[in-house]
């Protein structure tokens, strides 16, 4: 066996994908590997995120698209003592079906926490100045502001039909400033990540939208980044009319168990 990692003294994230290979991989064995991939961090990563599509892969789809699958993945998880914090990387969808299928394949296991938006599977055209037919010659996907109103779509979504009191968001997609952050954050995001942006503005952006993030809500007459959440969700604020899924009627917030 394989000496196991030292923890660092930063918190560590890791993220387990299925990789193109060049072979496309039963479903099987995708689940045995993924598993498998896990164990040598028990007890070093802070938390974990599971890739259930990656647009680089060979077939465009995921055998975690049936939650049949990844009800089956998440119970290889389940044996293990150290389990870390999970949450599971998804592509954006507004899809009833498909954002029940997941919530309901997830629900039996306590280590995972939420959710975190990937990339589309298909190219954003709107607003882009290159040709539909050039960007479909091109392998892979779009990112960065393309995927902003997907994503924020997305995000208010899966707020309203999640169990917000074990759950949540991971909000992606075009963030390139404080009023982007903000904007997820009302819509039902917990937390933000940024990739795009730091190409084009450097690690002092995140500085920079923190202060700008202050500013909003010294404005706004908030305290705590989580009095902002899902505040601008029109299936979840309470001046509007109640959610109709059990699960959030059942959990209409709260912190989340760690």
């Amino acid at each position: 066996t394989q000496p196991r990692p030292a923890r660092p003294p930063v918190p560590l994230g890791i993220n387990l994908v299925e990789t193109n290979t060049g072979r496309p991989a039963g479903a099987e064995e995708v689940v045995e590997e993924l598993v498998a991939a896990m164990r040598p961090f028990l007890g070093v990563a802070d938390y974990a995120t599971l890739n259930l599509n990656c647009p680089n892969t060979t077939s465009g789809r995921s055998p975690f698209d049936e939650p049949g699958t990844l009800g089956t993945l998440l119970s290889g998880y389940a044996d293990y003592d150290a389990m870390p914090p999970t949450f599971l990387k998804v592509v954006p969808t507004t899809d009833p079906a498909t954002i029940e299928g997941t919530l309901s394949a997830m629900d039996p296991f306590h280590f995972v926490k939420g959710i975190v938006f990937g990339l589309p599977t298909g190219k954003p055209y709107e607003g882009l100045k290159t040709p539909p037919q050039v960007l479909d010659r091109m392998p892979g996907t779009l990112c960065g502001r393309p995927t902003r109103a997907l994503s924020d779509a997305s995000i208010q979504a899966w707020y309203s039909r999640m169990d917000r009191g074990r759950h949540v968001i991971v909000g992606t997609g075009g963030i390139f400033n404080a009023e982007d952050v903000y904007r997820k954050i009302r819509l039902g995001a917990t937390l933000v990540q940024v990739y795009t942006a730091l190409v084009y503005h450097g690690p002092t952006l995140v500085k920079r939208i923190n202060r700008g993030l202050c500013r909003l809500m010294t404005r706004d007459g908030l305290d705590r980044i989580a009095d902002a959440v899902g505040v601008d969700n029109p299936h979840t604020n309470p001046n509007t009319n109640p959610p109709a899924n059990p699960r959030s009627a059942r959990n209409p917030g709260g912190a989340v168990d760690a």
